[in-house]
């Protein structure tokens, strides 16, 4: 029996399905809405959902301290070969998991995906302190960015235990998953936009990327997500062309995510804090060509996979003028080094 915590509930999905896909091993996991059951269909007879219960379980499950406990218990009743992935739930609750599964002798793995701490966030500093705790009681930790796996790797506390696992291709196969026409912004058109898909946060550089937008009359940014849109459309309201500028609020769902993804012109990732990511893999995956701050650890995935770095605004400016070519997903090495690796973290 192995537990598996991924510390953002974003990357839980693409661990199952990698885990399911790309391996033969059972898993179980909580039942959760961003884990469909249209995704696991095909992998049915290895997959267990575990339902958190009704009424007074269900009362119990939503206090902190006992959630642990409970699912402490539901994990004793699962396959000794199984997978168990704890997704999606409260973080300190997680480290109580651990410490309960380690002392019963239950091989932990910690996946971090990105605890950066962000510059005026102290619930992320506060997180990412749980995160360096957490990962003291695994027995492993996995990473997906060799900037993040370098980093890590130069604190004796990890030195041991931390292993960089590439991220396999994203959990969908073109010719039958159903990728969306985008709605959003009206009218698009396939090609002519440039996006940003994330949280509209200070840390993911909206502001520089606004501010370089601003200086083009011609090109087309697309900002979708969700977060402060106060300040995001303070920042548009400032700037010069800004009718160039559309912002989509709120969550996307996958189907249309992946969409406006694959009939974009590029992926910018603008970011000023952060030290992996999943999109440029799935931007790699769908042949979309990714362009990168180089002020993150992100810049490392994006040159590994064939896209752009850039380290001021002209050399943004001189990037969206210039014909980019798509990402390069070399799709059989990945998958590889995945299987390649998880079974060394998980054995």
């Amino acid at each position: 029996m192995v537990l598996i915590s991924p510390l953002t509930n974003g990357a839980m999905k693409q661990h199952t399905i990698s885990l399911l896909k790309y391996g033969q091993y059972k898993v179980a996991f909580i039942d959760k809405e961003t884990f469909s059951k249209d995704n696991s269909i095909q992998f049915d007879s290895r997959v267990r959902r575990i339902n958190k219960g009704s009424g007074f379980k269900k009362v119990l499950w939503s206090i902190s301290i006992l959630q642990a406990f409970r699912m402490f218990q539901l994990i004793k009743k699962i396959e000794s070969k199984s997978i168990f992935i704890a997704n999606g739930e409260f973080i300190p609750n997680l480290l109580i998991l651990s410490l309960l599964a380690r002392f019963k002798g239950i091989r932990v793995i910690i996946c971090w995906h990105d605890v950066t701490p962000h510059v005026g966030k102290v619930a992320n500093y506060l997180y990412w302190l749980t995160a360096c705790i957490h990962s003291l009681i695994a027995n492993r930790v996995v990473v997906h960015s060799r900037y993040y796996f370098n980093s890590l790797k130069k604190g004796l506390l990890y030195r041991k235990k931390i292993f960089f696992v590439p991220l396999p291709p994203y959990g969908f196969d073109s010719n039958t998953f159903n990728i969306k026409r985008p709605s959003t912004p009206p009218l698009f058109e396939k090609k002519r936009y440039y996006v940003f898909l994330g949280r509209l946060e200070y840390y993911k550089g909206l502001h520089n990327l606004i501010r370089v937008f601003s200086k083009v009359k011609d090109k087309k940014l697309l900002i979708s997500g969700s977060g402060d849109i106060k300040y995001i459309n303070s920042l548009k309201s400032q700037t010069k062309h800004n009718e160039n500028i559309f912002i989509s609020v709120g969550y996307v769902e996958e189907g249309e995510f992946l969409g406006l993804l694959s009939e974009s012109k590029a992926l910018i990732l603008p970011y000023i804090h952060a030290s992996q990511s999943v999109l440029p893999y799935i931007a790699a995956s769908l042949q979309v060509p990714i362009i990168s701050s180089d002020k993150t650890g992100i810049s490392s995935t994006v040159k590994d996979l064939g896209g752009y770095v850039y380290s001021s605004d002209n050399e943004l400016l001189l990037l969206l003028q210039s014909s980019l070519r798509p990402s390069i997903y070399m799709e059989k090495e990945y998958i590889d080094e995945f299987q390649k690796t998880l079974n060394k973290v998980v054995m």
